[in-house]
Order: structure tokens, then C-alpha cells, then sequence
């Protein structure tokens, strides 16, 4: 087919392309290998030859616990920052787990702790526990080491646990007609058609992760878009008790504004996110987001709630 459209020169080109499944896996590999060992040697030559690292655990969507370590160093002049490894956590997820493999990465590569000046973490117990939470651990194979709590996560934590109770009842609530929709494949495949029918801007909902903060905003916004796609779907299915969510005119104000509040939220989460950032540019960034809410505040309360004037 190539010869035919493209020439028998090409066809030489493409026949000289290997297909097999472990030659790909294998240059991909080898590639990775690559780029972890010039991370490593860039580590190991930077200035004073100190680094700092910033680790998190998540559970990804395959329910599996994944240990990420990325590194931060200076080099030629510059800081960097890079991906130094991830692992999988098979069993527990506890402080002692991962110190094992951040030591076993270390011994492998002969990354020495006392050149370790840092260390971030978010506040999980495992980390941040008194006792013998990660941090502690690190203290007593490096105790020059600092221990600092991420501010991202910081922030995150705060503004998830202080909903008050009517707007967690429905964002609760929200997660319930997500799950009906999302958890059978039958339902999700009539409700996307009934999307295509409509002739609505999205054909599927999203799922509600609590590992993402961005998650919370994203589903909100589209339950919110979806509110007269979704009230003929329930209408049609016999559910009677989602309908009536949706056909209260409180519950949509209060979906309305938590779409609105974490989409500003969002927004705060990317500024404070990315490549050559610091910690002046986050201060400004959250004493600016403090002025938006003060100045909403006293919109509110001239009975003005157009978040964007």
C-alpha cells in the first residue's frame, strides 16, 4: 500500500521501521534509562552538590499507590527541576515504606543524604507524623535536612474541609448523580446519545476524584451545563428523587455557586503551579485572591453577586 501511494522508496523506509512489540518497549526503556541517568550525573555535579526533592503518594485510577519523586538543583548556573522516579507502593503506604524505596533509588544511583538540604512533602500523617512520619525519618538519616509542607496541598486541604454543611450536602449529592450515571456502562452510553441528540457542547460527565483538587471545579461545571440533559434523563429513567435535586431552585443557587467558587479556586491552583516559581510569587498570588474575596465580600453585600464586575 505504501508502494502504491507513496513510491518504493518510502516503501524501503517504512519496511526498515521495527514492529515488534518488545523492540519498541525496549528502545523506550532504554530512553528512560537515559534521561534518568543524565538527571542523576547533573545532580551529582551541581553546586556544593546539594539538592532538595519534593515526593507525594498517590493512588492512581487503577486503585494502585504510586510514589513520586521529583528533584530540584542547580546546575550551570540554573535551577532545575526534574522528575527523578516513581514507584509503585505494593502493600502499605506507610512512613517506613516510602523511606524504603526513596533508599533504595539512593543507594542505587549513590545519592548521598547529607547532600539532601530539603525535603517537601504534603501533610498525609505518614509524612508530617511526629513520630515516625516520613520527615522524622529523613531527620535521622540527614539532620541538616529541612522539612518543609507543600504549599499547594496546604491550601488545597484548607479550602476542602471548610464547605459549609448545605454545600457539602450538595456536592454529596453531585458524586451520587455522577456515580448513576458513570457507574453502568448502559447508562452512560444512553446518556451520551442523548447528548449527541441535544446537541450539547459535552457528550459525558466527569468522575469526582478527592486526589485532585481541580476535580471538584471540573465536575461541578459540568453537572452545571448538563442540568436539562441530565432532568430529562432522570424524567426517562424513573428517578425520581435526582429530578427533584435539579428542579429545586436552592439546590441549582448552591451548584451555581460552588461552580463559581472553584472555578476560582482552579485558578488559584494553576497560578501557584509550574516551572520558575517561587515562594514571593505565591504570596503575591494569595494575597491577591485574599483582595478578590474581600471585594466580593462587600459586593455581596450591596446585594451585587456577579463574581466578574
Amino acid at each position: 500500500m505504501v508502494e502504491i501511494v507513496l513510491g518504493n522508496e518510502m516503501k524501503k523506509k517504512i519496511a526498515a521501521v521495527p514492529l515488534s512489540n518488545s523492540t519498541v518497549q525496549r528502545r523506550i526503556s532504554d530512553m528512560v534509562t537515559d534521561i534518568k541517568d543524565q538527571v542523576v550525573q547533573e545532580i551529582k555535579s551541581s553546586a556544593f552538590g546539594l539538592f532538595s526533592i519534593q515526593l507525594d503518594e498517590s493512588t492512581d485510577v487503577a486503585s494502585c499507590s504510586q510514589l513520586m519523586v521529583f528533584a530540584r538543583y542547580v546546575h550551570a548556573g540554573l535551577f532545575k527541576e526534574k522528575f527523578l522516579f516513581c514507584s509503585p507502593l505494593e502493600l502499605t503506604t506507610k512512613a517506613s515504606d516510602i523511606l524504603e524505596k526513596v533508599s533504595l533509588f539512593f543507594d542505587s544511583e549513590n545519592l548521598l543524604w547529607d547532600n539532601m538540604c530539603e525535603c517537601c512533602t504534603d501533610g498525609a500523617p505518614a509524612m508530617l507524623g511526629t513520630k515516625s512520619g516520613f520527615q522524622v525519618c529523613v531527620k535521622r538519616r540527614a539532620p541538616k535536612t529541612k522539612g518543609i509542607h507543600c504549599l499547594i496541598h496546604r491550601q488545597a486541604l484548607k479550602a476542602s474541609q471548610t464547605l459549609p454543611a448545605p454545600f457539602e450536602k450538595v456536592l454529596d449529592q453531585i458524586i451520587q448523580i455522577v456515580n448513576f450515571v458513570k457507574g453502568r456502562a448502559l447508562n452512560s452510553r444512553l446518556f451520551k446519545q442523548l447528548c449527541y441528540d441535544m446537541d450539547a457542547t459535552h457528550h459525558s460527565l466527569l468522575f469526582h476524584t478527592n486526589v485532585c483538587w481541580l476535580s471538584r471545579g471540573n465536575v461541578t461545571e459540568r453537572i452545571f451545563q448538563f442540568r436539562e440533559e441530565l432532568k430529562l434523563f432522570f424524567e426517562v429513567q424513573g428517578k425520581t428523587e435526582f429530578l427533584a435535586w435539579l428542579n429545586n431552585e436552592e439546590w441549582i443557587m448552591r451548584l451555581a455557586y460552588l461552580v463559581d467558587i472553584f472555578d476560582q479556586l482552579n485558578k488559584l491552583n494553576l497560578q501557584m503551579q509550574g516551572r520558575n516559581t517561587n515562594i514571593i510569587k505565591f504570596v503575591d498570588t494569595l494575597r491577591a485572591f485574599m483582595s478578590k474575596l474581600e471585594n466580593w465580600k462587600r459586593k455581596v453585600n450591596t446585594k451585587n453577586v456577579c463574581l466578574r464586575n
